[in-house]
């Protein structure tokens, strides 16, 4: 008797890559591993200083932060990332313990898309981060349709013998937005 073969199935490629920094690996690791069950690809680091550097060096899609660290706080990450990134091209939700209405205010105004305070409902983090990388992916096809249009407007410009305008990655930058 032949046992007919289990049909192959193709890994699916994941959701998006995350990046949590926070100062508490476990924190980190139970995190990690529930958006890793939801096909995330996750990355981390254990202090603001890394996690700044690997937001801003690392293709990432959204980064889940926590606000008290050891060599750079939370907020001073987002404004650094800010420096470098719209909140649409990089959405930043911080995950803390800090409940309290200043450092709430102080985060948005620093450029933190969202705020969740720990314990955190596992579901509710992950529909904030949906909905964050909805908004992300928006504003991709939005400057992508943009880019295709620019050239266009250059392509047939240059037909007619017109001089060109100058060169837009189809990027807004923090100064442009």
């Amino acid at each position: 008797m032949t046992m007919a073969s289990e049909p192959e199935t193709t890994p699916q490629p994941p959701i998006a890559r995350v990046l949590i920094v926070d100062d508490q690996p476990d924190n980190i690791e139970v995190l990690a591993r529930r958006l890793r069950t939801r096909r995330f690809e996750v990355l981390s680091a254990t202090n603001g200083m890394d996690g700044g550097r690997l937001a801003l060096t690392e293709r990432v899609d959204l980064v889940l932060l926590d606000v008290m660290m050891p060599r750079m706080s939370g907020l001073d990450v987002v404004r650094e990332i800010r420096r470098a990134k719209t909140a649409a091209q990089l959405p930043i939700i911080m995950l803390t313990a800090r409940d309290d209405k200043e450092t709430l205010v102080e985060a948005m105004a620093s450029g933190a898309n969202d705020y969740v305070t720990k314990p955190f409902d596992f579901e509710i983090v992950l529909a904030r981060m949906v909905a964050q990388l909805r908004v992300r992916a928006s504003f991709q096809a939005v400057n992508q349709d943009r880019a295709r249009l620019q050239r266009q407007v250059a392509e047939q410009s240059a037909a007619r013998g017109e001089p060109q305008a100058g060169a837009d990655d189809g990027w807004a930058t923090p100064s442009k937005a």
